[in-house]
């Protein structure tokens, strides 16, 4: 499992706080303005460009100098909240690869 961004979702900042915002398309999806800490903004800055928890838990462990196993647990319920309120995606990295391969 993979996590990313749900497209329209923004972090803004606001007087020092980091915040999780939809925008008009997927205020549906998201019609909370959630507050989040600075390790949780500093994850979400990584996945901006498209970036997945992977990319995530990598930069981390290379920042902290720890293998990325060591780390992932406690990044791991970081996903999981974000993925639960509809702010990150998941997604089936294998059935993705697969459905590409058919399609090719």
């Amino acid at each position: 499992m993979t996590y990313r961004i749900r497209p329209g979702i923004v972090l803004i900042n606001i007087c020092g706080q980091n915040l999780l915002a939809a925008t008009r398309p997927v205020w549906e999806q998201c019609p909370r303005v959630r507050k989040i800490p600075r390790l949780w903004a500093a994850c979400w800055k990584i996945m901006e460009d498209g970036k997945t928890d992977q990319d995530v838990i990598e930069a981390f462990a290379g920042l902290l100098q720890k293998k990325p196993e060591e780390i992932r647990p406690r990044f791991e319920s970081i996903f999981q909240t974000l993925e639960k309120e509809g702010y990150l995606i998941c997604e089936d990295i294998d059935s993705k690869k697969e459905t590409q391969e058919t399609i090719s």
